[in-house]
C-alpha cells in the first residue's frame, strides 16, 4: 500500500531531475498537503517552458499545479495548467481548491466488464 512518505520520496527524486533542467523565468516547488477527504498528498507547483516538437525549449510557459494522492496502491494525480502565468498565484489556489475536494471510491472491478457505455449499477 502507497502512503505519503512513499510518494514523496520517489516525487522528490523525479522533481530533482526536473529542477535541474529549470531554466530563466521558470521555477518548482514541492509541498505537502492534507485534503480534507484523502488525507496527507504532495502537491507541486511549477512555472515552465513548453517544448517544441524537437524537444528544444521555447519562450512560451505554462503555469501547472499537480497534486499526487496515494490511495492504496495507486496515486492519482490531479492536474491544472494555464497559459496565463501573469495570474499563475490566482489559479493555483483555484486548481488547489478543485484538488481538495477530490474523493476517491473503489468499486467491485466487474463493473467494468460492459462496454457499451451503459450505466452499470
Amino acid at each position: 500500500m502507497l502512503d505519503y512518505q512513499t510518494v514523496s520520496v520517489v516525487f522528490a527524486f523525479d522533481s530533482i531531475n526536473e529542477q535541474a533542467e529549470l531554466g530563466d523565468g521558470e521555477f518548482m516547488s514541492l509541498q505537502k498537503v492534507n485534503l480534507p477527504k484523502m488525507g496527507t498528498a504532495v502537491r507541486a507547483q511549477s512555472i515552465t517552458s513548453l517544448v517544441d516538437d524537437k524537444g528544444g525549449k521555447t519562450n512560451r510557459h505554462v503555469a501547472s499545479l499537480r497534486t499526487f494522492i496515494p490511495c492504496g496502491e495507486h496515486v492519482f494525480v490531479v492536474t491544472g495548467a494555464t497559459p496565463q502565468i501573469d495570474i499563475a498565484d490566482v489559479l493555483f489556489n483555484l486548481f488547489a481548491s478543485m484538488a481538495d475536494t477530490v474523493s476517491i471510491e473503489f468499486v467491485n472491478s466487474s463493473a467494468y466488464a460492459s462496454t457499451s457505455g451503459e450505466e452499470i449499477s
